[in-house]
């Protein structure tokens, strides 16, 4: 009995056709796995990449109104020397202009970060809410033991130098918190679209 060359060539035949179509099939659902696959990666770098912009527009509208209210907050307890108007008319309303740009940016700092607190993370939120607490408690202050206050029976030295410290207080706590936000910003990892 010999061998059917015919037949073996056809069973080979088949078998690479077979193979091929079943090979086909496998890659055929490879490609369309892998298609998922990149638009669900595409979706999702989209997704970080608009959190990072968003992220990003938040910190600096927020860095920008409490950076105003910081400055105009220090004026209020300078920690270098100033020199007012010599004029009692003049210096009182040189007092007064200052605590109402102080309550004015105080107020929209407030408004800002309110407007902000869901995009950022509760950490970077408590730093900016504290700083903007302090500079409450000084705008409370300035009534009571500012320069305009000298007069009044309840002034106290003391409590009017703890004022000063905190305006330096206010400053270092700001400084930290610009650090704190470098490194968080420079910690955020976003994907390069390509």
């Amino acid at each position: 009995m010999g061998l059917d060359w015919s037949a073996v060539g056809q069973i080979v035949l088949t078998s690479i056709v077979s193979s091929g179509v079943v090979g086909a099939i496998l890659v055929f659902a490879g490609n369309r796995k892998l298609e998922r696959l990149k638009s669900q990666l595409e979706r999702k770098n989209y997704v970080s990449k608009a959190r990072f912009d968003l992220e990003i527009e938040v910190y600096r509208e927020l860095s920008e109104a409490m950076l105003q209210m910081v400055f105009e907050n220090s004026n209020l307890f300078p920690p270098d020397l100033t020199f007012p108007p010599a004029d009692e008319a003049e210096r009182r309303e040189y007092y007064t202009i200052q605590y109402q740009e102080a309550t004015s940016r105080f107020n929209q700092a407030n408004q800002t970060l309110l407007r902000n607190a869901p995009f950022m993370p509760e950490d970077i939120y408590q730093m900016f809410r504290n700083i903007k607490n302090l500079c409450g408690q000084q705008l409370s202050n300035y009534r009571l033991y500012g320069p305009l206050a000298m007069e009044n029976r309840r002034y106290s030295e003391i409590k009017a130098n703890e004022c000063f410290d905190k305006t330096r207080q206010i400053d270092q706590d700001m400084t930290a918190l610009m650090n704190h936000l470098r490194t968080h910003i420079a910690s955020l990892d976003t994907l390069d679209q390509t």
